[in-house]
């Protein structure tokens, strides 16, 4: 999927994880939102920050696979998406205890 930014805040509306967290797999098109200030701004508002507070996602059976998701792309050398500093900590390592066993 190319960016586009309507299609990206359609796919937030939509509460669509599986493909915003698709969206940072590639590195082109992560590099294309990341440049656009105010759609890196909404997504980091609306979505990563979520998924870190875990609260939209209470509910969501998927959640544990989207923050592995995140820790793949996160620490994976390929990929060039990487949290902020500040959100790692959040997150904190017994976050993803589970992911590495």
């Amino acid at each position: 999927m190319l960016y586009d930014r309507e299609t990206t805040f359609k796919l937030l509306q939509q509460r669509n994880w599986m493909a915003l967290i698709e969206l940072f797999k590639n590195n082109k098109t992560y590099d294309q939102l990341r440049q656009d200030d105010i759609t890196r701004s909404i997504l980091e508002s609306q979505f990563i920050r979520e998924l870190i507070d875990g609260s939209s996602f209470d509910k969501d059976p998927d959640y544990l696979f989207y923050l592995e998701q995140f820790h793949m792309l996160h620490t994976g050398p390929n990929f060039h998406f990487a949290l902020p500093t500040v959100d790692v900590e959040r997150l904190g390592p017994a976050t993803f205890d589970w992911t590495l066993s």
